[in-house]
């Protein structure tokens, strides 16, 4: 491993989950600053990001076969990087998608899951995009291999995932459609982008989506709903 700063200390600070419950059972707790492996890069974190999972897994406690420390994002600086490591370096300033552990002062991350911060963007900020990008960017383009001049559908426009989707294919010139649950989050998933937003619990979507792209439907569907819309997703499909 190389490049440790010399501030680096053997112990950090984490906010571990000590029973099931509300935010109350994170307790902080003092841990071992871990070793990064060969491609791997550790990160003195400056902001987590607060995911579903953390939540639902501080609800559910300590089960014995997860980190007690919740956290799958995180922001900061690089102050140690494994032999293997390419692209990254000590100091550089990144945010990063994790398997828990984020709660900390400090955190190893797979340097193939860490992305430089944008320029502008605060540390605060920057450790809320890993999840939604890193979603968004493999579903459509390693999954479905989402081609120029096709069409989307996605669900939960203004989910995180949602709208950082709606955001990134409309600026990479799709043409973007979503649902969402009620009129006022289908406005700001039109504000995001989308060409038209469907309110799921009013409207048919699926029709709705052919009648606004001429019968041809869309070519990909971002579904985090799964068999709720199953069906009606084949609907709108092209």
């Amino acid at each position: 491993m190389n490049g440790v700063t010399s501030g680096n200390a053997d112990r950090l600070l984490a906010m571990a989950i000590t029973a099931a419950g509300g935010p109350e059972v994170l307790q902080p707790r003092l841990e071992p600053v871990p070793t990064c492996g060969p491609q791997q890069v550790l990160i003195e974190v400056a902001a987590a990001g607060v995911n579903r999972h953390d939540v639902n897994q501080r609800r559910r406690g300590p089960d014995g076969r997860h980190s007690d420390i919740p956290g799958l994002e995180v922001a900061g600086r690089i102050v140690a990087v494994g032999e293997h490591v390419s692209h990254r370096k000590p100091g550089d300033a990144v945010c990063a998608l994790i398997d828990g552990g984020g709660y900390a002062s400090y955190a190893v991350a797979d340097e193939a899951l860490t992305l430089p911060v944008p320029h502008g963007m605060t540390m605060i900020e920057a450790s809320a995009l890993p999840e939604a990008l890193f979603t968004t960017w493999h579903n459509f383009f390693n999954v479905a291999r989402l081609q120029a001049s096709e069409r989307v559908l996605i669900h939960g426009g203004t989910s995180g995932v949602g709208s950082v989707a709606i955001q990134l294919l409309s600026a990479f010139g799709h043409e973007v459609y979503a649902t969402c649950g009620t009129d006022e989050k289908c406005a700001m998933a039109r504000s995001f982008g989308a060409r038209a937003a469907f309110n799921y619990r009013t409207e048919d979507f699926a029709q709705r989506t052919l009648e606004v792209t001429g019968q041809r439907g869309v070519d990909v569907v971002l579904d985090m709903a799964g068999v709720v819309h199953a069906k009606a997703n084949i609907v709108a499909l092209a």
